[in-house]
């Protein structure tokens, strides 16, 4: 899993790999001609972290259907009424 967050045109980013995605993180590297620095997270702080996101999307997926809307586009009317 490789999620980038930032943008070019601010010129600062972070992006979060996993180490099944680190061969394909070394191959950027290598496209780009940079090598970019690593900040190693403890094992503990990356589960918090992954909870804390799974709750906010469950909170936010929540709320936007009760806003009528749901992953891939708007509920139908029989969604609603069940």
């Amino acid at each position: 899993y490789m999620y980038r967050v930032g943008t070019a045109h601010a010129d600062v980013a972070i992006s979060f790999v996993s180490t099944h995605e680190w061969r394909r993180f070394n191959m950027i590297e290598r496209i780009i001609g940079n090598q970019l620095p690593v900040y190693p997270a403890p094992y503990e702080d990356v589960l918090l972290l992954e909870r804390r996101v799974s709750e906010a999307e469950e909170s936010a997926q929540k709320e936007m259907k009760g806003f009528g809307w749901k992953s891939g586009g708007y509920l139908e009317q029989e969604d609603v009424l069940h």
